[in-house]
C-alpha cells in the first residue's frame, strides 16, 4: 500500500525578495519529510514595488492567483481572488498555511472553504503592529482570526495577540516547529 504525501499549500499576499529564502527553506524541510509544498501568491508584487523574479528564483512550486487589488479608506492594499475556492478544490491540500494580513477578502474566502479541514494562520502581528483600531475593526479581526484553530507564530508578542483576538487555538512556534505539525 502506497501512502500519499502530505500536501501543504501556503497562501501568501505577494512575492517579495525578503521572504524567498524562507519559502525555499520551508520547501526543503517539507521535501525532506516527503511532503509536497506549493505557494500561492495573491499578487506578483506590492503596488509600490516592482520586483521581477525569474522562475529559477523561487526553487519551489508556485502560482499567482488571478484577482483584483483595491484599497478602502486609509487601509492597506487588499487582495480579492475568487479563484481561491476553485484552486482549493482542485489541489485538495491536507494543510493550508495562510500568511499575511487577516483582512484580505481572499483569506476570508479561503477560511470559508471546507477544503482543507486543517488551516493554519501564520501571524507575525502583535499589539504594537495594529494599524486600524476601533470597535468594528476589532470585531472583524476577532471574527476572522477565530475562523482558524491553529496559528504559526514567531514569538511571545504574536502569541499574546493571537490569544487575545481568537478562540482557543493550537499554537506552533514558527519557523522552528511549524514543519513538525502532524
Amino acid at each position: 500500500m502506497r501512502l500519499e504525501r502530505t500536501r501543504v499549500r501556503l497562501l501568501n499576499q505577494h512575492s517579495d525578495s525578503y521572504r524567498l529564502f524562507l519559502f525555499r527553506r520551508m520547501h526543503e524541510m517539507l521535501k525532506n519529510r516527503g511532503w509536497e509544498f506549493e505557494l500561492w501568491f495573491m499578487a506578483s508584487s506590492e503596488s509600490n514595488r516592482h520586483w521581477n523574479f525569474a522562475p529559477s528564483d523561487f526553487g519551489f512550486a508556485y502560482r499567482f492567483l488571478s484577482g483584483k487589488r483595491f484599497r478602502l479608506v486609509r487601509s492597506s492594499l487588499l487582495y480579492w481572488s475568487c479563484e481561491i475556492t476553485q484552486v482549493l478544490r482542485e489541489a485538495n491540500p491536507d494543510i493550508l498555511l495562510v500568511s499575511g494580513a487577516w483582512v484580505h477578502p481572499t483569506v476570508f474566502l479561503a477560511s470559508l472553504s471546507s477544503i482543507p479541514v486543517r488551516k493554519i494562520f501564520w501571524s507575525e502581528s502583535h499589539f504594537g503592529s495594529i494599524q486600524q483600531r476601533g470597535f468594528i475593526v476589532d470585531c472583524a479581526r476577532r471574527s476572522m482570526l477565530s475562523r482558524f484553530s491553529e496559528f504559526a507564530i514567531p514569538g511571545e508578542l504574536a502569541r499574546n495577540y493571537i490569544v487575545h483576538h481568537s478562540s482557543p487555538a493550537r499554537i506552533h512556534h514558527f519557523p522552528a516547529h511549524w514543519c513538525a505539525v502532524g
